[in-house]
């Protein structure tokens, strides 16, 4: 981190954008004073770290927020939204909210999506699933923050360039056209029902999900969701120690439609040699490195 804020101050930038490794307030990131803070959604992740509900794990989430500077959120769950007032009524913050009700979803799908925002009309994005068009519109949120305080004013031009241009690598990311094949690092319930959503609202008649979860991960209830979405469910492990067994996760599963593949390898001669309409690799980063 250390390293990072002297090759930043290095190079002269105009602004940063520091994200949090885990939570927040004892994070090594947590050390700046920012120009706004933001916070996009709250999941249950790191529970060993964090705390095991969205109470705890937001507690430490708000630790980033420091005297008289702004909070924005996408955080929709209004006991969320309560503790995050009381957080910024004590350090004299600002809380800035998306408002989801002046969102205008133009499209939704997997090459690109197409949205209306406040006074912004068809601001697209290439990343897919609504999640991303709301992050994109929690972003717009800081931008506008940015022109009307800073003195570093980002004109309407940079904007739509900016999230048309964004690509993130491993998160629902295509890597085969033929056949059809993406990736997903999404590790934990609210990433796997984010992604379920969006693949849900996809018509292609069979969708196949390629599963390896890390072992301390809410595996079953993960596993409960790609049933309800996937036609098709293949389970495998990878290399690095903390992976479940395929055995335990084909076990936990409830579909009729399953089969477990342990190498990955042969995993990915399964996807080419049966080729179906639709395939994802999700559970772990770990899976989608390999």
């Amino acid at each position: 981190t250390l390293l990072a804020f002297l090759y930043f101050a290095d190079l002269k930038i105009d602004i940063a954008i520091i994200e949090v490794g885990i939570g927040g307030r004892l994070d090594a990131t947590n050390v700046i004073t920012p120009l706004a803070s933001v916070i996009t959604s709250v999941g249950l992740d790191h529970v060993e770290q964090l705390g095991d509900t969205k109470e705890l794990i937001l507690n430490e989430k708000l630790g980033i927020v420091k005297k008289g500077v702004p909070l924005f959120t996408a955080v929709k769950e209004d006991f969320l939204l309560q503790q995050m007032h009381c957080k910024c009524l004590e350090s004299s913050s600002d809380l800035i909210k998306v408002d989801f009700e002046r969102l205008k979803i133009k499209k939704l799908g997997l090459d690109s999506s197409k949205f209306s925002y406040k006074g912004f009309e068809d601001l697209e994005i290439t990343l897919p699933g609504m999640h991303q068009i709301e992050n994109s519109i929690l972003a717009v949120e800081v931008v506008n923050y940015l022109n009307k305080k800073s003195n570093l004013p980002l004109s309407c031009e940079l904007l739509y360039e900016g999230l048309i241009s964004t690509t993130w690598p491993g998160r629902l990311e295509c890597v085969s056209k033929n056949p059809l094949i993406y990736i997903d690092g999404g590790h934990n319930i609210d990433c796997i029902k984010r992604v379920c959503e969006f693949v849900d609202s996809l018509s292609f008649n069979h969708k196949r999900v390629i599963i390896s979860i890390s072992n301390d991960k809410d595996k079953k209830s993960m596993i409960d969701l790609l049933d309800k979405t996937f036609d098709e469910l293949v389970f495998t492990k990878y290399t690095y120690k903390r992976s479940a067994t395929s055995n335990e996760l084909y076990d936990l599963s409830n579909s009729n439609n399953k089969k477990i593949i342990h190498n990955m390898n042969d995993v990915i001669d399964y996807c080419y040699c049966n080729r179906c309409e639709f395939t994802l690799f999700i559970g772990s980063l770990y899976l989608i490195s390999e």
